[in-house]
């Protein structure tokens, strides 16, 4: 794509970015400096992850994620997703060392909640889609059974984990909001 057409549908997406504007991103003229807004807009134009334009070495290739820390991609992907907790060498994410008591551990984990709750939304949500899937397939009477009463236990405990996210403080919606 053309920085023309970049520009143009950047436009479309109601967020233009000159070309001018890509120029200067793509020859680092602007001291790789962009605003979190345009990284969304030019991923979406460039119909990529955002974290791939951060991260263009992506799945395992070296990135220097920040002055002078250069490490593997998938390790900066994990740390910015708010995933990381245990990278190695301490420069980026929460990491522990092995004697830190259980509560610094929790304390530490604490700070990744938002992320490891949304991610089990989603599991537990592609979960229950499954069950629901394979209730509507051809099966005997058994296995149907089977399939609804898993799918009514999964859609239970994701009422729980919400349930204990809202407890959290953490924002949590529902289907029917």
């Amino acid at each position: 794509m053309s920085a023309v057409q970049l520009a143009n549908r950047t436009a479309e997406l109601g967020y233009p970015i000159t070309r001018g504007t890509i120029a200067k991103i793509e020859s680092n003229s602007r001291a790789a400096k962009l605003d979190v807004v345009e990284v969304a807009v030019l991923a979406k134009a460039l119909r990529v992850p955002p974290l791939q334009l951060l991260y263009p070495e992506l799945p395992d290739g070296p990135v220097e994620v920040l002055p002078g820390v250069t490490v593997r991609s998938v390790s900066a992907m994990t740390w910015f997703s708010g995933e990381e907790l245990e990278y190695t060498n301490g420069d980026l994410g929460v990491s522990w060392a092995a004697n830190d008591s259980a509560y610094v551990q929790g304390e530490k984990w604490k700070h990744s909640l938002p992320i490891r709750g949304a991610r089990q939304i989603l599991r537990k949500e592609e979960q229950i889609a499954t069950a629901q899937t394979m209730v509507s397939a051809r099966m005997d009477a058994e296995q149907v059974e089977m399939w609804m009463r898993q799918a009514e236990e999964l859609t239970r405990e994701l009422a729980q984990l919400k349930d204990e996210l809202r407890r959290e403080g953490l924002a949590v919606s529902d289907p029917d909001e």
